[in-house]
């Protein structure tokens, strides 16, 4: 913690670091609440490093653009080694809206909820992307991915599924690489992890105040942001922002997120194998529960919740 304060100290000759406090660490970044007034988050290695440098290059040009906040850095520090690299915004205070907070709403309250996250959605996939290509964010190469998860499940997959459940998976990879869909969509610019962590609400007026976590951004299909949101938040949640996210076929659009939802899912199992990881038997589950709520959300297109 002290090579941390020494760092910090650095911004300017005149910060005094009073209290620092560690606020999580994840794959690419540890976090610290300087002064209980910024946050600076530090890289753990070169990637993380170059993913603070497309944030601190990108989201000063976006401010201004949203109804809610998102960070805007004050202080970086990019070209030292990784490990002291940083970028450092104002705290921005609030709740994350996790699943159990959001079920613990209203009705009116979760219906406002969902559709500021989908107005966001449609503000940030409408960003000029001669922007975000100026600060270098990579662009998904989804037939690429794709192809190498199917390389992957060809030789391990019998071993962990029902023949017939290998065959549905292996089959939708195969339909999809053989389709224009992995190309065949208006490039976006992604969050790229629009989970519940990221998403940051006030208990007191039940409203969501700020959206979070930039480090994953890319530039890709406008239905991948909404993958987490289907995963994590459920089905309540998915329909009220879904009626109101603007796109011009929700049917078409729906289908992708049901599909990248499979393809995650499918790779989550392939990382289990490889890794040995102790939650292969959930991710089995939920590649199978797919099947019955895909139904389900696909419905919504065309009966969405009443508000």
């Amino acid at each position: 913690m002290n090579e941390i304060k020494a760092v910090i100290r650095q911004t300017g000759p005149d910060f005094e670091v009073k209290t620092i406090e560690e606020l999580g660490k994840g794959d690419f970044c540890r976090a610290f609440l300087v002064n209980k007034k910024f946050v600076y988050r530090f890289a753990r290695h070169e990637k993380a490093r170059q993913s603070l440098r497309r944030e601190n290059c990108l989201l000063p040009k976006m401010a201004g653009k949203f109804a809610l906040e998102i960070p805007h850095p004050q202080f970086a520090s990019l070209d030292g080694s990784a490990e002291k690299s940083f970028i450092a915004y104002p705290f921005l205070q609030n709740t994350a809206l996790t699943p159990p907070e959001y079920l613990k709403l209203d009705e009116e309250s979760r219906t406002r909820c969902a559709g500021q996250v989908a107005r966001f959605l449609n503000e940030l996939h409408s960003i000029d992307l001669e922007q975000a290509e100026k600060c270098r964010i990579p662009q998904i190469n989804y037939r690429e991915k794709y192809t190498d998860l199917l390389e992957r499940i060809r030789e391990t997959q019998f071993r962990v599924l029902e023949k017939a459940d290998f065959e549905d998976a292996k089959n939708e990879l195969e339909i999809y690489l053989e389709s224009v869909d992995a190309v065949n969509f208006q490039p976006v610019l992604l969050h790229g992890d629009l989970s519940p962590d990221h998403v940051l609400f006030d208990k007191s007026s039940n409203h969501v105040t700020s959206i979070i976590d930039f480090g994953d951004m890319m530039i890709g299909d406008a239905a991948w942001d909404f993958l987490w949101i289907y995963e994590d938040y459920g089905t309540d949640f998915f329909a009220r922002a879904i009626a109101e996210y603007v796109v011009k076929d929700k049917k078409k659009f729906i289908e992708r997120i049901v599909r990248f939802s499979i393809f995650e899912t499918i790779a989550w199992i392939s990382e289990c194998l490889t890794n040995g990881e102790q939650d292969l038997a959930e991710a089995v589950e939920h590649l199978r529960a797919l099947k019955s709520i895909a139904v389900e959300i696909n419905s919504f297109s065309d009966n969405p919740p009443a508000n």
